[in-house]
Order: structure tokens, then sequence, then C-alpha cells
């Protein structure tokens, strides 16, 4: 069953409560609206008996619902529109106007004095329905009025008559409303569910995605287009590292079958080319191992900021510094304030630190140090004393895989300052590289202010 079936049904159902609610009310309205004015008709015509403004049956003369005459005091005589009947002050019925009204026990408290108010009911003679009030006399006894109640039920079903097809109408044209309102409201909805079926059906993610308004469902439209974009530019980027890496294994992997194949070809190698032979194999083992663990950190992003947390810029920077001095032996000139307040991932931030080092190492020569500085506004500086990097290239080595013209002659798989730019965007940074003051490369790493 659609949404937009549902929505209409909804909708139907909601207006034909509403189309029943208000005839319900109306009918109730008007009912007791043609009740309210017989009643208030029989309370005044008593009021008029008692005060002598109209005449009363009596004893002496008789009163018929089609005559009116003067009364002895001369009053206007009881009229035909309604039935009256007096009561005596025991509550028995002492004349009527043509035939007797009915007669129950509170009708003969009202008569006899014990009960003061006047009494109001529905009473049926004959089969045929009157209203009836018995209304105490101020001197003593009651007077019953009656007036039948076929003309207001005529009315009451002259307005029910007229209030079925009203509600009918209402109910029908909810119909057709709810049905329009629901695949207006549902055609944003119809027309993502189609792009969402096509590109599980096709896998293409260049579908074009209809965004109107900025409701919730305009909204939802525009998430879902982002969504697809994102996914579109990983899987160009997953397209994009498989190649590259493909292209940069095939290198090291050519290598080593040409290093194994002589093996098996020359079983009678001297012992110093079979040694050679096998540096060179461990060597581009060695290069294939660490090209493939930053692969692999490449397309998890492994290196991303775990969790962010307040840190000492020098104090990361002094461990980066100090493990590398171990691990390579290389000279590292270090200068840093006392202290420097940052935010960040201490391990992707010495990771960061610790690959520029390295490509500092690998362009320097070995008898040359690497300075490092902290400064008070948060950046890290690394210059090197190597040949440098040309402008036209300073722009292009933080793409993956890519490498120098001299690079391609240095071991390493094009991926070190790739993975600092990306743990230093992740931190809201920037890196930039600059010729050094003598020679060589400078890159800077500048963090953001730690939050409040």
């Amino acid at each position: 069953m659609s949404l937009a079936f549902r929505l209409s049904a909804a909708f139907v159902g909601l207006i034909t409560l509403t189309a029943l609610a208000f005839g319900a009310a109306a009918f109730e309205t008007a009912e007791r609206g043609v009740n309210s004015q017989v009643d208030n008709f029989l309370e005044q015509r008593a009021k008029e008996i008692d005060g002598g403004n109209r005449g009363r049956p009596d004893a002496d003369r008789r009163i018929s619902n089609n005559n009116r005459s003067a009364n002895s005091g001369g009053e206007d005589s009881v009229d035909a529109d309604s039935v009256v009947q007096v009561l005596g002050q025991t509550g028995e019925p002492v004349i009527s106007t043509g035939f007797a009204l009915p007669v129950d026990a509170t009708d003969r408290l009202v008569a006899t004095g014990e009960l003061s108010q006047a009494y109001l009911r529905t009473v049926s003679i004959d089969g045929d329905n009157y209203r009836m009030l018995t209304s105490p006399l101020d001197d003593g006894g009651a007077v019953q009025v009656a007036r039948e109640l076929s003309e207001s039920s005529s009315a009451i079903s002259l307005i029910r008559s007229q209030l079925v097809p009203i509600v009918l109408v209402m109910a029908l044209l909810g119909a057709g409303l709810g049905l329009l309102l629901a695949r207006r409201i549902t055609s944003p909805l119809r027309s993502l569910a189609t792009t969402v079926d096509t590109v599980a059906e096709t896998g293409n993610l260049d579908v074009p995605v209809l965004v109107k308004g900025d409701d919730e469902v305009g909204r939802l439209a525009s998430g879902f287009e982002n969504l697809l974009a994102t996914l579109a530019d990983s899987r160009q980027h997953q397209q994009q590292l498989v190649q590259d890496a493909a292209h940069e294994l095939r290198t090291p992997l050519t290598s080593v079958k040409a290093n194994i194949d002589l093996l098996a070809l020359a079983p009678d190698m001297g012992p110093e080319d079979r040694a050679q032979t096998f540096t060179s194999v461990r060597a581009e083992l060695n290069e294939l191992t660490q090209l493939v663990n930053e692969i692999v950190d490449v397309a998890t992003d492994r290196f991303s900021p775990q969790e962010l947390v307040d840190l000492d810029l020098v104090e990361v920077v002094n461990e980066s510094v100090a493990r590398f001095r171990v691990r390579t032996g290389r000279l590292v000139e270090f200068g840093a304030p006392q202290s420097v307040p940052v935010r960040g991932d201490r391990d992707s931030l010495e990771r960061a630190v610790g690959n520029i080092l390295s490509n500092a190492d690998k362009y320097s020569p070995v008898d040359t140090p690497i300075d490092v500085t902290v400064t008070s506004d948060r950046s890290v500086v690394v210059v090197d004393r190597g040949s440098g990097i040309s402008p036209a290239e300073q722009s292009r080595v933080f793409d993956r895989f890519y490498r120098t013209d001299e690079a391609r002659s240095q071991p390493g798989s094009g991926l070190g300052l790739s993975i600092v730019k990306s743990i230093v965007d992740a931190h809201g940074g920037d890196v930039e590289l600059a010729d050094g003051p003598s020679g060589g490369t400078a890159v800077t790493i500048t963090l953001p202010l730690p939050s409040a």
C-alpha cells in the first residue's frame, strides 16, 4: 500500500469524521434551538395565565381548542395553539381545554405547593408527542400547558434531511482533496524513491536528484544528493588509489621477480653476487612492505585523529624528534618555547612530524642537520638541507603517490606527505612548503587555536 494511498485514506477519514461531527453538532444545536423555542413558549404561556393576562379553563365555561372568547374578567381566552389543564390544590385535574393531560406524582407536588419550581417534560398522548409544563399558580393549584411537537419534529426532520447530503458532499470533496494533497506531498518522495531504485539497479552515483523546497522532504532530498556526491567522490578516490597502488607496486614486484629469476637461472653464482642479490631482494621487500602498510593506512584512514584532547605541541614534537634521532642517528637541531597548547590527537600528530622528518632525512646529505622549530603561534617548521623542490612541484607533492623527478631514484611510496596533509586537514590546520633559508625545503604545519 503506497504512502499516497495511506495519506489519502487518512485525509478522507479525518474530513469525514469532521463532517460527521459538524453535522451532529449542527443537528444538536438546531434541535435544542427548536425545543428551546417550545419550552420558552410554554413558560411564557403559563406566566400569562397565572398573571391573568390570558384566560384559563374554569368549571363554569369550558373553552375548546378552536374557540377564542373573553373570560369573566374580560381577559383573552386560552388560544388553540396549546392545551391547558388546571390542577386543584389536591393535585387532581379540575378542567382542561378539550382533553385531559397526564398527571404524575411530580405534577401533584407542584399543585399542592410542595414543589415550588415548574416541571417540564415530554409526554405521549394517543401516540402524539407533546411538550408539557406544569407550573404553580399564585392562588393555589397548578396549570399545565402542553404543545404538540409535530411541527418541531417536522422542522428537525427537515434539518436532518438537509444535513445528510451536506455531510456526504463534504466527505466526497475531502476524498478528492485528500488524494490530490497526498499525491502532491508524496511527489518528491516518489521522485526520490525512483532515484534510489535507479542507483541500486545501475550503481550509477551521478543520477540527478530533484530537490524542491527547504522542508523535511526537501532536506531529505538535499541530504541524499550530498550523500551520492560523497559516495561518488569516495569511489573516484578508491579507483585512483587502486590505480596508483598498482603502478607503485609493479616496480618492486618486477625487481623482486627479476632477482629471483636470476637466482634460479644462476645456481653457480658466486657467494658475493648471491649475497648482493639477496640484499637487493630484501630491500625491495622492505620497501614493498612499507608501501603496502601505507596503502592500507590511506585506504582505511588509520592516520585520522581518533580523539582530540588538550596537548602540549612542544612535548609532542620533542618525542617525535627523539624517536627519529634514535632510529636514524641524524643530527636534529630543535628549538621551541617552554609550552605551546593545542588540541589534537597525539599519535596522528607524532606521525605527521615523523613523516616530515623521514622525508627530510631522505633528501638531505648525511652530514647535514635537520632544523625543527616550534613557534608560539602553534606552528612546526622542519627545514632540510637538500636540493629543494621546484615551485611547479611544491603544489603537487601532497598528492598521493606523487614523486618529484629527484625522488624517483629514492626509495619511498609518495604517500608520506599525503598522509601529513590528511592529518593536518583533519585537525583543521594548514601545511605549506617553501624554500629553506640555506637551500632545501621548509615544511610548516600550523594548527588552529584550541577550543575553549
